[in-house]
């Protein structure tokens, strides 16, 4: 019988799957890496941009180099056209003469042009001749889905509706505690994109424009779309960031008070309140905000029936939302209410599935062929995410400190892919550590040490984090001085 539902299923993989399209180094020939483009101009091999784009390095004499990108036709107006696609080259990466790089981009754009009408988008080519992915046939059935969730794209009212609900039901203390933090986060808060290399404008323009951030998911854009318009978008965009944020610490602390950690929920959500990086980059790290808020809702998920929906449909968004959200959600069954773990879990992946299957799907595809060409999710993300979720389906009768340990792993596997500057990757530290606080918190609560000893481990993480408090990105520079700049013309 399994023999006979193994042939079923495929069968049912190669009736769907597709032909892999034909590599950039097809679309190419005769221009192969190792041949001369224009005379003493050699083709290296080709990589995948940080927008949408195919760079094919060029090496001359005096090791002069060329960059010669392919993007969609379109995109870049000024490019040379070819079919489906465009071509040209770009500085400050071109140290080669103009008239060389020119040649290069028409003699390219040339090559081009026979295979480029009816052409796929430049994210569905492969790059070299490799196999497709085990995951290219899975793609091709859930496609039969569509990509619309199931649930209508309703980001921000889903991840500010049910906060709203979650801090209103649990009293008071935990709304002031709400207010009071995006208070601070709205004083002390630096209001600029955080981002380096150049991408944090992408984030204020990708809200408006889904296919700027399409290869992380559509969630993004679904979560700002409404902020990304009128002449204060970025400051728009960054409020809402700010208030997502601020729930994060309240939320915190009242899943330690649900488990009978008063003491712990006490020190926790003031930690977190105060905790320098969180203020910091409260404003700003989108992605890592609405992860870690959506993870936290889904734990603090209502009894019955309710919950179980609650969570599939956090669930199905955070999947849409960012890769980095993967793994937090991962953690959300572990911290649950006693007695609804696995019935969490099996919600969560259930929501993931059926509301965004073909995007985790995609997305994994992109990670597998170099086509994610991100920061944010490496290879080892796999694995990792993998290893969290076996973590949660085997150990989903332990307490919160299995949660903890579930959380340093990932962090651990993860955080080296954010290492262009130490507020980056204090910015993704700020993500796993609610994770890690809430398992220290009720380890502390519950062994033998002394009552102090939560308040010290808050100390030194506080303290950990002033050191990388008045730091920069050049993106933050270039957004105040742009704004200065642009704020002083007629």
């Amino acid at each position: 019988m399994r023999r006979t539902w193994a042939g079923a299923v495929g069968f049912l993989c190669i009736a769907c799957g597709e032909a892999p399209p034909p590599s950039w180094l097809n679309r190419l020939e005769p221009l192969k890496p190792g041949a001369e483009v224009v005379p003493g101009w050699v083709l290296e091999d080709p990589t995948r941009g940080f927008e949408h784009d195919i760079v094919l390095p060029l090496t001359g004499p005096n090791d002069q180099r060329i960059e010669v990108h392919i993007v969609d036709a379109g995109r870049w107006p000024s490019a040379t056209p070819a079919g489906a696609y465009a071509v040209d080259w770009e500085e400050p990466h071109t140290t080669g003469p103009r008239q060389i790089a020119d040649a290069a981009r028409d003699a390219i754009a040339a090559a081009l042009r026979p295979t480029a009408d009816g052409a796929p988008p430049v994210d569905d080519v492969r790059i070299g001749n490799e196999p497709p992915t085990a995951l290219d046939p899975v793609l091709h059935l859930l496609q039969g889905l569509g990509h619309r969730p199931v649930v209508p794209a309703i980001g921000a009212a889903l991840l500010g509706g049910m906060t709203l609900v979650a801090l209103a039901r649990s009293g008071r203390g935990f709304v002031a505690l709400f207010l009071v933090n995006w208070l601070v986060r709205t004083i002390f808060g630096p209001w600029g994109p955080l981002h380096a290399n150049g991408q944090g404008d992408l984030w204020i323009r990708g809200a408006g424009d889904p296919s700027l951030l399409s290869h992380y998911g559509p969630g993004y854009a679904e979560l700002f779309g409404w902020a990304a318009h009128g002449d204060d978008a970025d400051l728009t965009i960054f409020a809402a960031n700010s208030a997502l944020s601020a729930a994060i610490p309240a939320l915190a602390a009242l899943l330690l008070w649900r488990r009978g950690l008063p003491d712990a929920a006490g020190w926790v959500g003031l930690w977190l309140a105060c905790e320098p990086i969180a203020v910091r980059i409260g404003a700003t790290e989108t992605y890592l905000v609405a992860g870690s808020l959506a993870a936290l809702l889904a734990a603090a998920r209502p009894t019955g029936r309710a919950g179980d929906v609650w969570v599939a449909v956090l669930a199905g968004f955070a999947a849409r939302l960012h890769p980095t959200a993967w793994p937090l959600m991962a953690l959300a069954p572990l911290f649950s209410p006693p007695g609804t773990r696995l019935r969490t879990t099996v919600a969560a992946l259930l929501g993931a599935v059926l509301f965004s299957g073909v995007v985790v799907a995609e997305v994994l595809r992109g990670v597998l062929d170099g086509r994610l060409a991100s920061p944010a999710a490496p290879p080892q993300a796999v694995p990792t995410v993998a290893a969290v979720l076996l973590t949660v389906l085997l150990g989903w009768r332990a307490r919160a400190w299995l949660g903890a340990g579930a959380a340093a792993f990932a962090w651990a596997a993860l955080r080296g892919s954010y290492g262009q500057s130490p507020l980056w990757q204090a910015a993704f530290d700020a993500a796993w550590i609610p994770w890690m606080g809430l398992g220290a918190a009720a380890v502390v609560a519950r062994g033998p040490w002394p009552r102090w000893t939560g308040g010290a481990l808050a100390l030194a993480l506080l303290a950990r984090g002033a050191t990388v408090w008045r730091m920069t990105t050049t993106d933050e520079a270039e957004h105040d001085w742009s704004r200065a700049v642009v704020g002083a013309l007629p």
